[in-house]
Order: structure tokens, then C-alpha cells, then sequence
């Protein structure tokens, strides 16, 4: 009966995924080199690979969002449609957090994709938080040459996105941690050991959902 009930409370605690260390943990000896609220110039700030789909929208009372309109990109998906990169910064060993409101309506597939180690088209790595899990969606990938690999763990089924709330993602990239790491809402939910760790540039992209951006901070270490 005990082992029984341990199974089922294992098996819920991998539903949910595994509860985050307070941020504060990994950034203590770490400095913010980009912290960004939005406003009329924010959009300068960054690289799109499709500059007519993302746009400034009103955000409240909280001023301005960073969103990407929804594009079709077919009923089956397979890898990053919009990228937004930030300019002139390649990172190596970094924490990034940004507030995150999903409002796609293509019900196969709702996602955020982190690119790190960008090199050019054809060679990065990334990660996708998706509402699908899959050969090709909800996990960590590395291109090389174009061919997408699949090279992480997930510790979820796939993402239940709040269509009314912003949610919270936290990408954590440290040597001293030995994985790079995915949160969602303080939840780990996706991992990997094959980080090439060799440094590029960053970015937040999609599949193709429509997507909105807020409150992005980046540290890095301090030396």
C-alpha cells in the first residue's frame, strides 16, 4: 500500500514538474546586463527574423509588451518560425527571465522557443515549452547544419498555457548548476546535459503562436 501510494506521488510530481530554487540562488553572484520593460524604442533593441510580425502593443497599466502575431505555418510544425534576438549580446553562462502571455489559437500546437548558442540559420540550439510533446516539440534541440536533433529531457507531459494570465519562464544556463534548465511558473520542466556551452547569441521565438513579451532580464556572472 506505501509503495503504491509513493508511485502515485511520484508519478503527479512528474506531471507537474519538479518546483524550482528562488531565483535569487542562481543570480546571488551574478549582474543584470539587460533588463527590459518595453516602450516606443524597446523594438530597436532587437533582430527579427520576421520584422513585419512583431510589434509594440499597450499592456495595461504596465505600459508596453513585445508580441508576435500568430503566422500558419501548417498543421504540423517542426521547428522555430519567429525569432527575436537581442542585439549585440552573446551569452554563455547566463539566467534570463521574462513574463509571458500565450494567446495562440491554433490548438496544435502553443509554444516559446529560447535560442542560445545562435551562430546563423542553419546552426544553434534551443528550447520549446509546447502544449504537444513530441519528436519534434516540447524538448531541448540542437541544429547543426540544419538538421534538428533532439538532445533533452522533459519532466511534463507539455504545457497547460494560461490564456488569461502571464506566466513566468526562467531559462537557467550555469556551469555550476551541470544542466541547462527550463521553469515555467517556478516548475522545472525541461532539461539537458548537451549544452555546447560555447556561447552566441540569444533570443525568444515560436513555432508560429501568437505571443506576447514582458519584463525580459538577463544576468550574467559578475567576473
Amino acid at each position: 500500500m506505501r509503495f503504491t501510494s509513493l508511485v502515485i506521488i511520484l508519478s503527479i510530481c512528474l506531471s507537474v514538474g519538479i518546483k524550482a530554487q528562488n531565483i535569487d540562488d542562481f543570480t546571488k553572484d551574478m549582474k543584470i546586463v539587460f533588463s527590459e520593460g518595453f516602450s516606443g524604442k524597446s523594438i530597436k533593441l532587437f533582430d527579427f527574423s520576421h520584422p513585419q510580425n512583431w510589434m509594440l502593443v499597450e499592456n495595461g497599466k504596465s505600459g508596453k509588451a513585445l508580441k508576435c502575431k500568430q503566422i500558419d505555418v501548417g498543421d504540423d510544425p517542426k521547428s522555430i518560425a519567429e525569432m527575436a534576438f537581442v542585439k549585440g549580446l552573446e551569452l554563455n553562462d547566463c539566467v534570463v527571465e521574462f513574463n509571458f502571455l500565450q494567446k495562440g489559437q491554433d490548438f496544435s500546437m502553443r509554444d516559446v522557443c529560447l535560442i542560445f548558442n545562435y551562430v546563423d540559420s542553419l546552426n544553434y540550439q534551443y528550447v520549446q515549452a509546447a502544449s504537444v510533446i513530441s519528436k519534434t516539440s516540447h524538448n531541448f534541440f540542437t541544429v547543426v547544419n540544419g538538421k534538428v536533433t533532439k538532445t533533452g529531457t522533459a519532466l511534463n507531459s507539455g504545457m497547460i498555457w494560461n490564456y488569461e494570465k502571464w506566466q513566468k519562464i526562467q531559462f537557467v544556463r550555469l556551469k555550476s548548476v551541470g544542466k541547462t534548465q527550463l521553469f515555467v511558473d517556478d516548475q522545472l520542466v525541461l532539461e539537458t546535459t548537451a549544452d555546447t556551452n560555447l556561447g552566441g547569441i540569444f533570443g525568444i521565438g515560436s513555432y508560429g503562436s501568437e505571443i506576447k513579451i514582458d519584463n525580459l532580464k538577463i544576468w550574467t556572472p559578475k567576473e
